[in-house]
């Protein structure tokens, strides 16, 4: 331990200086903790950590590159990796933890308590606190410790209890499984320097959380995040004039002031419930300019688009069309939280979207692939779920862009002929950049051609193997795909077992001989459903009140 201390100290050393700061920061977070990218860039930025790029470069992207380097350094554990190769959270080594809390104590870098008391660091002039708790023994701000210098405070299971006051200087406060009351969310409002507050699900004597006008005094905040709040946030209309917030990230059901139109620094949304918001609201998403990742939710059993929702949203997008917008996600929910098929087309008037997306996540019920979608040359991750029928035309959409890394089709009606993905070679080449392939559909009907999908490492498919000896056919052309290492299939919603074994056989016969023997597993799994055209008629007629046929 005492040479592997050693190398440790002497890789610190050769930190570059701006990094050293960033890899000592990762002492607040528990044991084996899971970390997300994202909440690390962002308390770097509202610690200074990442100064102001000569080049102009946007501060967010340099202290991702400052991650990156930690990574590549070996500092950090990649745990989730998405299409592009990018860690999207990560993992600290228990060795590397151990050293940074011994350098965080000589640096009086971090103090950390638990139920035992100090763990490491001092108790005067303390500049960043982590209390880390668990649910039965919970870890207590003592009274008698300074906290006025505090600059940073992480709780993971303890007892905040009514040390707000005492933090008058405070950046970043993360609540993670705590218990506050409306008192403390009130003493929250008055910590005038903080950029960055997080609030994971906790109690608040059975109540949901109210979140007072007084939050008009963080005037510094940058990021607030209550996506994983266990209740229903009530925000004031005074959060409209929180000219610093850039990241709002919020459970559904929440209410937005109409005058959203205000918080032109905002990078992200999410998520922004279109039953509760009213169409101000929606166009008001329109003036966000600098809006780069937006999340929109409907409860389809609540919603209404005789309000002019459905019009106010695809004005407030095309508004957006040119502008900074990266990422977009609409999602339809049921009341518990499931996700369902939408019982109406939300996006019918939306003709152009914007063209810098790089991922586009949109369940909402569609004919067919929307021509614009080819518009959308830096496209890497697709989700398109609640496609009614696929046909040649809206294969070759999404075959022509040059940037799709992933793609995932859940095409709701039982299709009728083989979905061909046609050949080709070089630039030519049907899908050239796919890695990731995800169908859900029945039959799977599906024909790969010679030089289709040439980077393809990964397919996965759902179906459905009722009447599998009547009307299956394992998909064409497997073995055309060069680079494929693992097929995933999961059968779905029952079916005999006869048809369930004849469908395994069949699809391991379909792969057999493939030059580089790729993976294969079946099981059992997912829960949608795939509809005959009567079924879907009948199911949705209410709402379109014509044959899908039509």
């Amino acid at each position: 331990m005492k040479q592997m201390s050693q190398i440790l100290n002497l890789s610190y050393m050769h930190l570059p200086h701006h990094l050293r700061a960033c890899f000592l920061h990762l002492g607040i977070y528990p044991e084996d903790r899971e970390i997300m990218t994202d909440d690390l860039v962002k308390q770097w930025l509202a610690e200074d950590f990442v100064p102001c790029s000569p080049h102009r470069q946007d501060r967010e992207d340099v202290a991702r590159d400052y991650f990156n380097e930690l990574v590549n350094r070996s500092i950090l554990q990649p745990v989730d990796i998405d299409y592009k190769d990018e860690v999207m959270s990560c993992r600290l080594h228990d060795m590397m933890l151990e050293f940074i809390l011994d350098k965080s104590a000589d640096e009086n870098f971090i103090t950390v308590m638990d139920k035992f008391g100090v763990r490491s660091g001092g108790t005067s002039k303390i500049r960043r606190l982590s209390l880390q708790s668990d649910y039965e023994n919970h870890a207590l701000v003592p009274g008698a410790i300074i906290l006025t210098q505090v600059q940073s405070l992480a709780t993971f299971g303890a007892c905040v209890d009514g040390a707000f006051s005492r933090l008058k200087f405070i950046r970043v406060l993360v609540v993670d499984q705590g218990s506050m009351t409306e008192d403390d969310m009130a003493g929250v409002c008055l910590l005038l320097h903080l950029r960055y507050l997080k609030i994971i699900s906790y109690t608040i004597h059975g109540y949901d959380l109210v979140v007072p006008p007084e939050i008009l005094n963080l005037w510094s905040l940058e990021t607030l995040d209550l996506r994983d709040f266990d209740g229903i946030p009530t925000l004031p209309e005074e959060i409209a004039h929180l000219s610093s917030l850039r990241h709002l990230l919020l459970p559904s059901n929440v209410v937005l002031p109409d005058d959203i139109g205000r918080m032109k620094s905002l990078h992200t949304i999410r998520s922004f419930d279109m039953c509760k918001n009213s169409v101000a609201c929606i166009n008001g998403l329109g003036e966000l300019t600098n809006l780069r990742d937006l999340q929109l939710r409907f409860d389809d059993t609540l919603y209404d688009s005789d309000k002019g929702n459905n019009v106010a949203l695809c004005s407030a997008l095309q508004k957006l069309a040119g502008g900074n917008l990266k990422h977009l996600a609409i999602v339809s929910e049921d009341p518990c939280g499931n996700q369902t098929l939408p019982r109406r087309h939300h996006l019918d008037c939306l003709h152009s979207l914007p063209g810098n997306l790089e991922t586009l996540h949109l369940q909402d019920r569609m004919p067919t692939i929307p021509n614009w979608i080819g518009q959308l040359g830096n496209l890497y991750d697709i989700n398109l779920e609640g496609i009614e029928r696929l046909n040649p035309q809206g294969i070759d959409i999404l075959a022509k862009l040059p940037a799709l890394l992933y793609l995932k089709m859940y095409i709701s009606i039982c299709i009728a002929e083989t979905i061909a993905i046609r050949g080709g070679s070089g630039s030519g080449a049907a899908f050239p950049s796919l890695k990731y392939f995800h169908l859900i559909c029945s039959p799977p009907w599906v024909a790969f051609e010679q030089g289709a999908m040439p980077k393809l490492q990964r397919l996965d498919i759902e179906f459905e193997a009722d009447r599998w000896e009547e009307r299956g056919r394992a998909p064409a052309g497997i073995h055309n795909l060069g680079a494929l290492q693992v097929l995933l299939v999961q059968l779905m919603n029952g079916g005999e077992e006869s048809d369930k074994e004849a469908a395994k056989s069949a699809l391991r016969a379909a792969i057999d001989g493939h030059p580089r023997g790729p993976r294969v597993d079946v099981s059992q799994g997912s829960y949608y459903h795939i509809y005959t055209e009567e079924e879907y008629n009948t199911v949705f007629k209410m709402d379109d009140d014509m044959d899908i046929s039509d």
